[in-house]
């Protein structure tokens, strides 16, 4: 659970952030310093969940409601 939902945070924070977003598109890799920093999250989480992490923010800032459906739990806990 604790994993889950530090993944969770990750993926709404990199959602929510145009900034981060748009600098892990441009260079291919997951900002682990800064959500470390500023989403309170401990990097050995992002490290090893670091492809999980991209796929669900790519799949759920983009425009693919085929596969959001499958990560329906991450907005949903957020309301």
């Amino acid at each position: 659970r604790k994993t889950k939902a530090a993944c969770r945070t990750a993926v709404i924070y990199l959602c929510d952030s145009h900034e981060h977003l748009s600098e892990m598109r441009q260079t291919g890799m997951l900002p682990i310093k800064k959500l470390e920093k500023d989403a309170g999250l401990p990097r050995k989480i992002c490290e090893r969940h670091r492809k999980y992490i991209i796929a669900a923010t790519e799949i759920l800032s983009g425009d693919f409601p085929g596969l959001a459906e499958y990560l329906k739990y991450i907005k949903e806990e957020t309301l």
